[in-house]
């Protein structure tokens, strides 16, 4: 299970501590480079691609290089952009790892201090800001539309 998801926030930073990441942009970037989920989904995909379109592709003289790129890539563009979608979504939520490893004593100036202050939150301005924040998911998943149902049609069970 952990595998395939996240082991969870805990073991990721007990291993980005360990290695001496916190507070570095390699804390960001190694614990999420290869979302095992993707590479299974992107694996059946791959299957997916019928031999015989591969093989009658190597008959007309088409090398290796543009095989790929000229007959498999084209096929498996709905599962690339269900790929892409779920990595930008899952990037753009993860706010508490990077939040716990690039944890450096911040000093907040005496003026702001009203804004920071233990018992005077002012919650119409937080809620102003996941509005706000909320705006580029919104825009990107109705971009992508297409692309995430296509995708989850293509990986659908034919009957």
């Amino acid at each position: 299970f952990a595998m395939l998801f996240s082991g969870g926030l805990i073991p990721t930073f007990m291993v980005v501590n360990s290695l001496k990441l916190t507070n570095t942009i390699w804390a960001l970037i190694l614990p999420g480079a290869v979302p095992l989920g993707n590479v299974i989904l992107l694996m059946n995909a791959f299957r997916g691609v019928p031999k015989s379109l591969e093989e009658a592709a190597m008959i007309d003289g088409c090398g290796t290089v543009r095989l790929f790129f000229s007959v498999v890539l084209p096929m498996l563009k709905p599962i690339l952009a269900t790929v892409a979608v779920l990595n930008a979504l899952w990037i753009w939520n993860d706010f508490l790892l990077p939040y716990l490893i690039l944890a450096k004593p911040v000093t907040i100036p005496l003026s702001q201090m009203y804004f920071y202050g233990q018992y005077n939150q002012q919650w119409n301005l937080i809620m102003a800001g996941f509005v706000v924040s909320t705006i580029p998911v919104v825009l990107f998943f109705l971009l992508m539309q297409k692309h995430i149902i296509n995708g989850i049609a293509a990986g659908a069970v034919k009957g």
